[in-house]
């Protein structure tokens, strides 16, 4: 058991061999509890031995579950002594920085090509580009917006 806690830690290991989260899909963690897809130790061992491994979510889409609203990532890397680093940020230097993905999308650009955008409406800062209309160019844009169903009613 302790060998597939330490197996999701593993920074090489392809995602498909990894434990996901059932609700969002990304990869599930229980040494940072301030990171993406993390869920208890508790709760993921006790799923585990009851063979619902697959069943498991982390604790932001338990949280919406619930009616939280919760950001996905918070985007400040700290100062001074607290600061991190940003290799370290995400779960395991798979998340991709601002920057990045604005370079991978200018070759948009130079396409002629649909755009899909798809929103996550309960993380609506985190997957919300203002100047994708510049990155893309002139390529007709078509917006989706997921995870409405999990929006709380009132």
């Amino acid at each position: 058991l302790t060998k597939g806690i330490d197996i999701m830690l593993m920074p090489k290991l392809p995602l498909e061999n990894l434990i996901c989260c059932r609700g969002c899909g990304i990869p599930l963690q229980t040494h940072d509890p301030n990171n993406v897809g993390y869920v208890r130790f508790a709760e993921y061992v006790r799923k585990w031995s009851q063979k619902l491994r697959r069943k498991i979510m982390c604790s932001r889409c338990m949280e919406l579950q619930r009616g939280f609203l919760r950001p996905v990532i918070q985007e400040t890397l700290g100062s001074g002594d607290n600061a991190q680093d940003p290799k370290e940020v995400g779960f395991g230097g798979r998340v991709v920085p601002a920057e990045a993905l604005t370079r991978q999308l200018r070759m948009i650009r130079m396409r002629r090509c649909l755009v899909v955008y798809v929103i996550d409406v309960l993380d609506f800062n985190g997957s919300f580009l203002r100047n994708l209309r510049t990155i893309v160019g002139a390529n007709p844009l078509f917006v989706v917006g997921t995870k409405v169903d999990l929006l709380p009613p009132k």
